[in-house]
């Protein structure tokens, strides 16, 4: 142990002095140091547009209870033609609903452009035109990523583990070292070992100090409820990668000779696992697991809501044969509104076989998008870090199916309203459904970032057991 020890002290020295490991190391602190602070204005700006639809909202809803109590005269803008007095103008909405932002999201804010975090219910939600859905973080309006830590962690920590470790005993071997070292009585395994030792705590402190400098240039309050343990699952996660290539690198070097076939096999490695291998399973789970056609699911819908559309005067009539106590005190305006509101049922009806059918298929495609995780280190961590940072598909579909189950509650509670002419007093105002996001057990999200670790830390053992294996044959060969 004492030879380990003064190997790990000897190798540190020279890694300090190394003017690549220097500047790897710069590399990756500015990296994460710009993806930190990119990603904490990705966030900061979708956190304002929450606070600024959230106080439209609560301004309008405010001046209409004033309205209803007598103490003004009319809503504020945009919403000044609407009468607060009549369900429909307040159904109408539409009433935002919020995904919170987890504490470390600004660390993985990569996917915020597929997965908006700000939806709505309305009484008109399957009428309105794809016009009334594009906002400034649509996918529809801005196509592409941004850059985060959870980036630079799954493409560049490979880099900078493999920029430190490709010579472990490829460069004694070039510089004809390794044979006086061994003539010294230092064991193969006992060199190795320090080596790996003084490697783990060089990138040990750059992945400490990446989180610390990324997370205090985004923004992320640690004073708030759980960021310190998502930052130490984030650590976790981090340090089990860079062991796994750390343990890769160990294993490629007990079996070349050459620094130039380890560092080839290495980038082979690092290649294959971060880009081939996601690219492969992700066009596999497309061609098993595909998607219902967009185009199709839109025409069907447009279909249906033409038909609805031109079926709303028999719907009309119907609801004047079920209810014609009404009839009389029917007026133009009324009776485009109940036609609106019970088109908008009929919608609901036709529309939601559409609904179910996408949805089973979504969920079986994120099945197979489960299970091939395991094919790739860089899968496994992606997907663990956006389960911890809540911004990963799996919390975005909770949110999403939440969402239209106060859709429904929502249309529920103003379309009787609506049909039958009723007026919104005070109470009907503050009786008036709201939504509030129920997050996934505390266990539960702990278990995928949990997996992701035990999986790494496996194959990293196991990767150590075979170089263990195959130096100690080379000590015997030695001798």
């Amino acid at each position: 142990m004492t030879t380990t020890s003064q190997v790990a002290r000897h190798e540190l020295r020279q890694l300090l002095r190394d003017r690549a490991a220097q500047a790897a190391a710069v590399v990756f602190l500015l990296a994460a140091a710009w993806a930190g602070r990119h990603g904490g204005q990705v966030a900061e700006r979708l956190d304002e547009q929450k606070r600024a639809a959230a106080a439209e909202r609560a301004e309008i809803m405010d001046a209409a209870s004033r309205v209803l109590d007598g103490q003004a005269q009319a809503l504020p803008p945009p919403a000044a033609k609407l009468d607060p007095k009549k369900p429909f103008d307040i159904g109408v909405g539409p009433d935002p609903a919020f995904l919170p932002a987890a504490a470390t999201a600004p660390l993985a804010v990569g996917a915020s452009d597929l997965l908006p975090s700000v939806a709505g219910a309305s009484l008109m939600s399957r009428t309105r035109t794809e016009a009334d859905k594009r906002g400034p973080e649509s996918p529809v309006v801005r196509p592409g990523g941004h850059a985060d830590l959870a980036f630079v962690i799954v493409f560049l920590l490979p880099l900078i583990v493999l920029v430190l470790s490709h010579d472990l005993l490829a460069g004694e071997r070039t510089r004809g070292t390794l044979a006086l070292i061994r003539g010294q009585g230092v064991a193969l395994g006992a060199l190795v070992l320090g080596k790996v030792i003084a490697r783990a705590a060089v990138i040990g402190l750059l992945i400490a100090a990446a989180m610390v400098i990324a997370s205090l240039l985004g923004g992320v309050d640690l004073g708030r409820p759980g960021a310190i343990v998502d930052l130490i699952a984030w650590t976790a996660v981090a340090f089990a990668y860079a062991g796994f290539y750390l343990a890769a690198a160990v294993w490629v070097e007990s079996r070349s000779t050459s620094g130039a076939r380890t560092a080839l096999a290495l980038g082979a490695l690092w290649v294959g696992s971060t880009l081939v291998v996601p690219v492969l399973a992700s066009a596999a789970v497309g061609a098993l697991r595909p998607l219902p056609s967009r185009i199709e699911a839109i025409d069907a819908e447009r279909s249906a809501l033409i038909d609805a559309r031109r079926t709303g005067d028999r719907l009309l009539a119907q609801f004047y044969e079920d209810h014609p106590e009404l009839s009389a005190a029917s007026g133009a305006e009324a009776d485009f509104r109940r036609g609106l509101v019970l088109v908008q049922r009929e919608m609901d009806r036709v529309s939601e076989p559409l609904v179910e059918r996408l949805e089973r298929r979504i969920g079986e495609r994120q099945e197979a998008v489960d299970a091939v995780r395991f094919l790739s280190p860089a899968l496994l961590v992606d997907d663990a870090l956006t389960e911890i940072a809540g911004t990963g598909a799996r919390r975005h579909r909770r949110f999403l199916s939440q969402v239209r189950r106060f859709d429904a509650v929502w249309r529920d509670y103003w379309l009787p309203l609506v049909v039958t002419k009723a007026t919104v007093t005070p109470q009907v105002l503050a009786g008036r459904p709201g939504f509030r996001f129920a997050d996934d057990r505390a266990g539960a999200r702990w278990l995928r970032p949990a997996v992701a670790v035990a999986v790494l830390a496996a194959l990293s053992l196991v990767l150590a057991g075979m170089a263990r294996a195959r130096l100690r044959l080379a000590e015997r060969a030695w001798v």
